[in-house]
């Protein structure tokens, strides 16, 4: 059965007002749609695109305007995909214009039908630019960033609402009477060769940046049984927990885990929502665990400082000592 431009533009105004994402307005709604939000198409990692939806849905929020929404990698399987109205290509072409967002952009200097694009952009603005001073041009990130305001407790609420599973998933939880940490070790797989590992120390950071978070959570809690879950996307995840068994050999109060025999199973949205059961998390400069951290309080955060590249090299070579983010609460 056909169906009109002006008909399917009300179906989505119906939409919008019962999600509570707000609704079009003007003169000519029907036919003309005001302002709105959107991202563009991308087949990226998981992590990647959820990021951009994150940013994207940021900017909805904040200005009240609708987030279209696009579907990407497993969107299909969480709330979001019931929830969000979807950016048809009939009703993209309703928009006079079109526009990417950038820091500079006045929104309510736009026109009425006025679609905006946002673009990908890392979290982390001091890495940005420290790559930008380490000779790669990383100034384009800096022209579509902007902050987010990640302790809003309304946002944060909104956000776990969406970024839910809509189908059954076999979790990870830590053990209880433990302090628990979430370890993402990316190891690349088969995704991943040696060469993306070299070029990205802080996606890929060695051991040691590992081993350096652990003990500043042994550190902070001496007198608690710690558990370490290692999530990672090795075909042997095995490998690691002998190897950080061995590290901590001498601590009577901390042990780790992981997935016996993953193999190349997907395990993507049971880790991500997995993570979000522990207290701690020590990530890498990986959109993954980026994410994840944005999505709960946890207890103490680990993440990479610093990037170096030796002279003559064409790669950052290495990350130098680690970010040790406890909440407010508990310090």
């Amino acid at each position: 059965m056909k169906v009109s431009i002006s008909r399917f533009v009300t179906i989505t105004l119906l939409i919008l007002n019962v999600s509570g994402l707000g609704t079009l307005s003007g003169d000519n709604a029907k036919d003309t749609p005001q302002q709105a939000i959107t991202y563009p198409e991308n087949k990226n990692r998981f992590g990647d695109i959820m990021l951009i939806y994150l940013h994207a849905k940021w900017l909805s929020y904040k200005y009240g305007l609708p987030l279209l929404y696009k579907p990407f990698a497993y969107s299909d399987k969480l709330v979001l995909h019931t929830q969000e109205p979807f950016l048809a290509t009939e009703w993209q072409d309703q928009f006079v214009n079109k526009v990417t967002y950038a820091n500079n952009l006045d929104l309510a200097s736009l026109p009425k039908s006025t679609l905006i694009n946002v673009r990908f952009f890392p979290e982390n603005v001091d890495f940005i630019r420290e790559k930008n001073r380490l000779g790669f041009d990383t100034r384009w990130y800096l022209d579509v960033y902007f902050p987010v305001d990640w302790e809003d407790k309304k946002f944060r609420s909104l956000l776990r609402k969406l970024v839910a599973p809509r189908i059954p998933l076999k979790l990870i939880t830590p053990p209880k009477q433990h302090l628990s940490v979430a370890m993402h070790v990316r190891d690349g797989g088969t995704f991943d060769g040696q060469p993306t590992k070299d070029r990205y120390p802080d996606k890929f950071p060695k051991i040691d940046f590992y081993v350096a978070g652990l003990e500043a959570i042994l550190e902070r809690y001496p007198m608690e049984n710690i558990y370490v879950h290692i999530f990672t996307d090795a075909l042997q995840p095995e490998k690691y927990q002998a190897l950080f068994e061995e590290k901590f050999s001498s601590h009577k109060n901390i042990y780790f885990g992981c997935r016996k025999n993953q193999g190349k199973e997907d395990y993507v949205l049971a880790d991500f929502f997995s993570m979000l059961e522990y207290d701690c998390l020590i990530r890498p400069e990986s959109c993954f665990t980026v994410v994840v951290e944005r999505l709960k309080t946890f207890k103490v955060v680990v993440s990479p400082i610093h990037l170096f590249k030796k002279k003559g090299t064409s790669y950052i070579d290495y990350v130098d000592g680690i970010c040790v983010k406890p909440h407010l609460q508990n310090k």
